[in-house]
């Protein structure tokens, strides 16, 4: 599994970024398998301004079948880290499942159209 940090606006420290490394290999440990590559973004929205300004967007590029997007804010960074990887882990662990289901469901026949039912005439 790939795991690819970028941040726009915001500087992390090489002990944050290996936190963040970790916790997405915790994240989505189980699913590794079906994990190719995991790409973290951070950014700051407001710049010095204060508030809920910081954003995180967690992008899980499944092996088969569609990607696991989930984006969020908060004013704390590891907080809000935490919370949107946990959010992708249990996106991506449904992907997963309805996948696994996918495969099992029977296939659809090919039903022809019934003829037209005779129509009744209305008694006068």
């Amino acid at each position: 599994m790939q795991i690819d940090i970028q941040t726009s606006r915001l500087t992390l420290a090489p002990e944050h970024r290996e936190q963040i490394r970790r916790r997405v290999t915790f994240a989505l440990a189980r699913l590794h398998p079906h994990v190719a590559r995991v790409e973290v973004r951070l950014t700051d929205i407001n710049g010095t301004r204060g508030g809920v300004d910081k954003q995180c967007r967690v992008l899980v590029h499944m092996t088969n079948g569609p990607s696991a997007i989930v984006e969020d804010r908060d004013s704390d960074l590891l907080t809000l880290i935490g919370r949107a990887l946990r959010r992708a882990g249990r996106l991506a662990a449904k992907r997963v499942k309805r996948g696994a289901e996918a495969q099992y469901l029977p296939r659809a026949r090919i039903l022809r159209p019934s003829p037209p039912a005779n129509p009744v005439e209305p008694v006068a």
